[in-house]
């Protein structure tokens, strides 16, 4: 499963939402750091210490210079909610059924809905949603084609 999550690159690609901290620390240490953050982090406020140390969780596990750029960045003593990026479960769904449309072009939103194991609306909502984003996804198959005039 961790080898199969979106990098920040596709998820934009996708149109996919990537959380600020994320794209911060990932300019500034790179994605991996910010991918190690999140995971030990995943949906969870923590708090920012006085004077960072190597001791504190997140020089743990992330390391101290990036300890010491959150509290320079967002304040010491402070509660710093880290969000779940690419590891939330709601991000995994979206990415999936995201990668179906545009992988499976010409296939009906009810196939596209069985492989990616979601309701077609759920296809039909996301394929809206990349169209206003500009993504441009591949149309759907009509479900009844129409009838020929006689």
């Amino acid at each position: 499963m961790a080898d199969d999550l979106p990098t920040i690159a596709e998820r934009r690609r996708l149109g996919v939402y990537v959380p600020d901290i994320e794209n911060q620390v990932a300019e500034r240490f790179g994605e991996e750091a910010a991918r190690r953050l999140l995971a030990a982090f995943n949906g969870v406020a923590v708090q920012l210490p006085k004077a960072p140390h190597a001791g504190h969780v997140i020089a743990q596990a992330v390391g101290l210079p990036l300890l010491v750029w959150l509290c320079d960045t967002y304040g010491r003593r402070r509660r710093l909610w880290i969000p779940g990026g690419p590891f939330a479960r709601g991000t995994r769904n979206l990415v999936r059924v995201r990668r179906l449309i545009m992988a499976m072009p010409g296939h009906t939103c009810a196939d596209i809905a069985r492989a990616a194991g979601c309701g077609e609306r759920q296809v039909r909502r996301a394929r809206a949603a990349m169209r206003a984003a500009g993504l441009n996804p591949p149309p759907p198959v009509p479900t009844h084609p129409h009838r020929p005039a006689a």
